[in-house]
């Protein structure tokens, strides 16, 4: 969806824990311990979109 909605390639890096984190430039926009869950597709989109991504 980034890179359709964005031209945005997405990197996956894989961890550990089931950690879910979602960065731009370095900087966390998303993590899944800290709210509790996974996202949609379309918030990850708009956090994205919010940074200046």
């Amino acid at each position: 969806m980034l890179k359709k909605e964005m031209g945005i390639e997405a990197t996956l890096v894989e961890g550990a824990h089931g950690a879910f984190v979602v960065k731009v430039d370095g900087e966390t926009v998303y993590s899944k311990t800290e709210r509790n869950g996974l996202p949609s597709s379309r918030d990850i989109l708009e956090l994205v979109q919010a940074r200046g991504g």
